[in-house]
């Protein structure tokens, strides 16, 4: 992740240091969470659905692996 300051629980998009790899829409893992995306621009992934799967939402670190 490459998301200055990382991220809150409430957040809803996450910048990548490359998105490249990913689909359009589909599902990630940050540390515990699983969260489902909905739209992807460029490097960012957009519109998360967060703690989905029984994990909770959290706060995730900058340079955290996805």
């Amino acid at each position: 992740m490459n998301d200055s300051g990382g991220i809150s629980d409430s957040d809803s998009s996450v910048i990548l240091t490359s998105a490249a790899d990913f689909r359009d829409q589909g599902m990630i893992l940050i540390d515990n969470e699983q969260m489902h995306y909905y739209a992807k621009s460029g490097n960012t992934l957009q519109q998360l659905v967060r703690g989905v799967g029984g994990t909770t939402a959290a706060s995730h670190s900058d340079d955290v692996i996805v």
